[in-house]
């Protein structure tokens, strides 16, 4: 198990209740370090980016972070993509596929490229 960075802490507290912080700490210290595809030698700063990343799709919901740390081991890269989509979308892009969907609250880009690879249980979608 890697430890979770002070920043990556600050992040979790700034964005999840307290009664869900030791929760989220725990799902990502032991869901989202060494287990995941092609990363070596993790260390608390280097898995930032990934960890990040959950935290930002996840808006806040137990369920849904660690339906992101499921997405992250089984592709990481799509964490990424699922996490900059948010972003965008969260500054207001006008690009439809961007935009975060209510029944999922993941970018559409990224539920329906895991819904089509077979990955949408990851992120929650039927099928």
């Amino acid at each position: 198990m890697v430890e979770l960075s002070t920043l990556t802490k600050q992040h979790v507290t700034a964005l999840f209740g307290s009664p869900d912080w030791a929760e989220a700490e725990r799902l990502l210290a032991s869901e989202c370090g060494e287990n995941l595809p092609l990363v070596n030698s993790p260390t608390p700063c280097g898995l930032e980016r990934l960890r990040f990343a959950a935290i930002r799709v996840s808006g806040a919901s137990l369920p849904r972070l660690h339906d992101a740390i499921e997405l992250a081991k089984s592709d990481w890269r799509d964490l990424l993509v699922a996490s900059y989509c948010r972003s965008c979308a969260t500054w207001g892009s006008s690009d439809p596929n961007m935009a975060i969907s209510r029944s999922t609250g993941m970018p559409k880009m990224a539920a329906s490229r895991a819904a089509s690879s077979g990955r949408s249980r990851y992120i929650g979608l039927p099928g």
